[in-house]
């Protein structure tokens, strides 16, 4: 098997997000090299359906560190093609909404994008339970 090709580039991280990858690569025995890959191939992973059209499926965590933070359900009816179920609970004193969604990728991310400009101050994070391949 042929081994893949590397391209180096520089990056500014804030001082303690530096610290602590420094932290976790000694306490793991992981080079921080390996530890940016998987934290960037993760990401890329969890964006690819802005990128590439598919079907696609996963998680959508909404989490506000609000107490009416739950989506309105004017919102979850216009996609209520791709929302399959939704959970809303509040953890001390934030309000946490999961989204299982399934669909076309455009719809996913039409969906993540009404949310945050919704509220600005949602944390959406959505986790692909199919990743496509981005190995190249």
């Amino acid at each position: 098997m042929e081994r893949e090709k590397k391209r180096r580039f520089g990056i500014s991280v804030p001082e303690r997000l530096a610290s602590l990858l420094d932290e976790l690569s000694t306490r793991t025995g992981v080079d921080r090299s390996k530890l940016v890959t998987e934290a960037i191939t993760s990401y890329v992973n969890d964006h690819l359906h802005y990128l590439t059209p598919h079907y696609c499926y996963g998680i959508m965590i909404i989490d506000v560190e609000e107490e009416k933070g739950e989506i309105p359900a004017g919102l979850l009816a216009r996609y209520r093609d791709v929302v399959l179920l939704h959970v809303h609970t509040h953890l001390e004193g934030r309000c946490v909404n999961i989204l299982v969604v399934r669909g076309d990728s455009k719809q996913i991310a039409g969906l993540h994008t009404s949310l945050a400009l919704l509220n600005p101050n949602y944390r959406i994070r959505y986790i692909p339970l199919r990743s496509l391949d981005i190995s190249g």
